[in-house]
């Protein structure tokens, strides 16, 4: 059903502007019949590919996924960006018929603009990665942690990228491991549908290493919600399975609990809480058990939380806890990012970067992967945490 929702958004985002192309340019032409017919090809073949892949669910990460939604994209941004301008170009030549030329030159201008931007993050735009520097200072971090490094990477949706050919997840773990952080974190989201995406990386992913180990929570793709399974016993056995696989990484994940890191006397909480979405079937996440059995009921600690959701901070962080750092990932920054504009912050408060309310922090990782290889503004990124007195 989440993937229906989908292929008809795209849908409709194909047609919209075709009609208006067609009805507005094709039919005041000259051009034939057939060469008219001919117009709506790409459309009719691109929504019969959306189709076969609904019906015939295949990774995202292979060659043919991609060159359909290169050519989804290239085709959608280019005509809506040129519909846009044109129609408003058409509503102002009521007025001022001459201006309507120069709108339409405007608009083809726009759509070649477009067309390259677009084809650029899909070929090199989700390859940009990042390294991000982040200071946190609180006088709540014990002396001995000052300038301790948390490197944090989030969202690799491993399944994206193509299996035995791409170099990419091999260049995010060197990248991460470059770092030399004391602590590596992953903040959810290491599949888009089931734990078999996984296989084949698991060497690769097998070699992050930090003194003080690297840790893991769930994200809301990593609970198989978004496929359909045989049976409820099918999808438990996916969940687990990738459990066992993220476990045999050398990870330790962390479920809804809270490990003590230590330099001499002094230690700071990592918690890690499960996913809590805003739909009701996802909410995993239970921040009295993550918290439960910390030293002197957590006073006077400094507490790092682990959760993939940034929805999580004002709705259950802030309001009933003291943590006061929390680290997330899950919007991508909607992997656009113009200037300081992102479509995420239509449907987030906090989607990208260090937030702050009365000395208590959260910080979003735009992740590194993404359920498509498309990225543009918003590029992939790995950010060092370093904690200061």
């Amino acid at each position: 059903m989440v993937f229906l929702k989908y292929v008809l958004i795209l849908g409709v985002l194909l047609i919209l502007p075709d009609i208006y192309i067609y009805c507005c340019y094709i039919v005041p032409s000259k051009i034939s019949k057939w060469w008219r017919r001919c117009y709506w090809l790409p459309a009719v073949l691109l929504i019969l590919a959306l189709l076969s892949f609904m019906l015939y669910p295949v990774r995202t990460g292979t060659t043919i996924v991609r060159v359909v939604a290169t050519l989804m994209f290239v085709i959608i941004f280019g005509k809506l960006s040129f519909a846009c301008v044109s129609v408003i170009g058409r509503l102002i030549g009521i007025r001022f018929p001459r201006i309507r030329k120069v709108f339409d030159c405007f608009a083809l201008a726009l759509c070649g603009v477009t067309v390259a931007c677009v084809l650029y993050s899909f070929l090199y735009g989700y390859r940009q990665y990042r390294v991000r520097q982040v200071s946190i200072y609180s006088k709540e971090i014990p002396r001995a942690f000052d300038g301790y490094r948390i490197v944090q990477f989030s969202d690799l949706h491993v399944g994206s990228f193509i299996k035995g050919k791409d170099k990419n997840v091999q260049r995010i773990v060197d990248l991460v491991n470059e770092q030399k952080g004391n602590l590596i974190v992953f903040t959810g989201d290491l599949v888009n549908r089931s734990a078999d995406e996984v296989d084949g990386f698991e060497p690769i992913l097998s070699q992050l290493k930090a003194s003080d180990g690297v840790y893991s929570i769930m994200g809301n793709h990593d609970y198989g919600k978004y496929r359909q399974w045989s049976s409820p016993l099918a999808e438990t056995d996916n969940l687990n399975r990738l459990k066992q696989k993220e476990r045999s990484f050398g990870w330790r994940l962390l479920l809804n609990q809270n490990v003590m890191l230590h330099r001499g006397d002094s230690c700071v909480a990592l918690i890690g809480a499960e996913d809590y979405g805003d739909r009701k079937d996802y909410r995993y996440g239970d921040l009295k058990k993550s918290l439960a059995g910390l030293p002197n009921g957590g006073h006077g600690l400094y507490k790092i939380l682990l959760e993939h959701d940034p929805s999580y901070w004002h709705m259950k962080v802030l309001p009933e806890s003291d943590v006061q750092l929390m680290l997330s990932g899950h919007t991508h920054g909607m992997q656009l990012k113009i200037g300081s504009f992102s479509p995420s912050q239509w449907l987030f408060t906090e989607w990208g970067g260090l937030y702050a309310v009365n000395r208590r922090m959260l910080y979003v990782s735009m992740g590194v992967g993404g359920l498509m290889p498309f990225r543009f503004g918003a590029w992939p990124e790995i950010t060092v945490i370093t904690l200061r007195r």
